[in-house]
């Protein structure tokens, strides 16, 4: 006697191959289902070609233990010590020990170049499932029904499946499709970063600076002995600027500032536009969710975008552990709930410190050094200790 078929493993298609899409994908993945990334980019380099490096804070460490994903990150990362103010004229504000949060929260803060982070993730997943990325792959829309939901792409073939995750970022498809394309929230400033190689350490390898100046801020992380990176945003210029231009705003500042910014190789330099929008009271519907910026974009002014996707994507796997595959609306629906509170937390910080740090009036930025200097303990550790809290 023939024994019984069995039944498929559930299916989903993710949309977008960012942090978010990968990370969604590995815990899809580990709960047993077939997942698969559609990518719009002709391959995933395009997606590594993004330059900067960014502050991960043990939440995000701790997201990626829930993935399994957390020794390759970990391992391409540089371990974060401190966290320092100071003003434009060389006055420290205040100072936060990271070690004392990763002693707190078992997990480091480090930071981690986007393309290390993104290949570390992509390395994870195509260990699950080395053909789980399908690039060049355009989705324009999805329609769904009881059974399921079937995802349709620009040039090629529709696909079906049992559910949908659209992480395809600030500008979704599916978030579009499913709230209307909703409003672009600019912010006030021009932002350029680049990455210098230094002779001698600015500062102590694992620390970061941010200067506080008018309509200007300056945050410089020294990620080996020789090597800085760098971010500037500022309200000073009306469109985006170059080098030499960023240069020029801080000219006069305490050292090591104009040294890193005058030796910063041109090449490294990227100019970009921040966003984000206000955030949803609900993400999905049926079988289809949202993840990572497509659910809550927002600045990076706390350091928390990734993080926040790579939070989405262990909560979606935990979620799914708990309620199961047998009603994924349900499990979809009890994924968001538990996502909503925190991730609106953040969107609204988050703007909150990018008006804090382009203020330009001079009353309105003594103002906010001497509360920068009087808070920095109670508005520091409360900022990072959010950040860090379990999700």
């Amino acid at each position: 006697m023939s024994s019984p078929p069995q039944s498929r493993p559930p299916r989903a298609v993710v949309v977008g191959g960012n942090f978010g899409g990968l990370a969604a994908a590995i815990a899809l993945q580990r709960c047993g289902i077939e997942a698969k990334v559609y990518e719009r980019a002709p391959d995933m380099g395009v997606l590594q070609g993004a330059k900067g490096a960014m502050h991960q804070y043990p939440n995000s460490a701790k997201a990626c233990r829930v993935l399994g994903a957390a020794d390759r990150v970990l391992d391409r990362g540089v371990v974060w010590h401190h966290w320092e103010s100071w003003t434009a004229s060389g006055k420290m504000l205040g100072r936060w020990n990271l070690d004392e949060l990763e002693r707190m929260m078992g997990e480091p803060t480090i930071m981690i170049d986007r393309r290390d982070l993104h290949q570390a993730l992509l390395e994870t997943l195509s260990e699950l499932d080395p053909d789980a990325v399908r690039t060049g792959m355009r989705c324009v829309g999805f329609e769904q029904d009881a059974e399921g939901v079937t995802a349709r792409f620009e040039g090629a073939e529709d696909v079906r499946a049992d559910m949908l995750v659209g992480a395809d970022g600030l500008k979704s498809a599916i978030r579009a499709q499913i709230h209307g394309p909703g409003e672009l929230r600019p912010t006030s400033g021009v932002n350029i970063r680049g990455d210098t190689t230094l002779g001698e350490p600015a500062m102590p390898v694992g620390t970061s600076r941010i200067y506080w100046g008018r309509g200007v801020q300056l945050g410089l992380n020294q990620i080996t002995e020789g090597r800085v990176a760098w971010f500037l945003r500022t309200v000073r210029a009306k469109q985006q600027t170059d080098l030499a231009a960023a240069a020029s705003l801080v000219r006069g500042w305490a050292a090591p500032v104009e040294q890193v910014l005058d030796e910063t190789e041109p090449e490294s330099v990227a100019t970009f536009e921040l966003f984000d929008r206000a955030p949803l009271t609900s993400w999905g519907e049926g079988r289809v969710t949202l993840l990572g910026d497509a659910a809550h974009a927002m600045l990076n002014t706390l350091s928390q975008g990734a993080a926040m996707a790579l939070e989405d994507a262990a909560v979606l796997k935990l979620s799914l552990d708990e309620h199961g595959c047998s009603d994924l609306p349900a499990s979809l629906r009890a994924y968001e709930q538990r996502r909503l509170p925190r991730t609106t937390s953040f969107v609204n910080r988050s703007r909150a410190m990018g008006n804090i740090s382009l203020l330009d009036n001079p009353v309105g930025c003594w103002l906010r050094d001497r509360f920068v200097s009087w808070g920095n303990n109670l508005v520091w550790s409360r900022t990072k200790k959010a950040a860090a809290e379990s999700f």
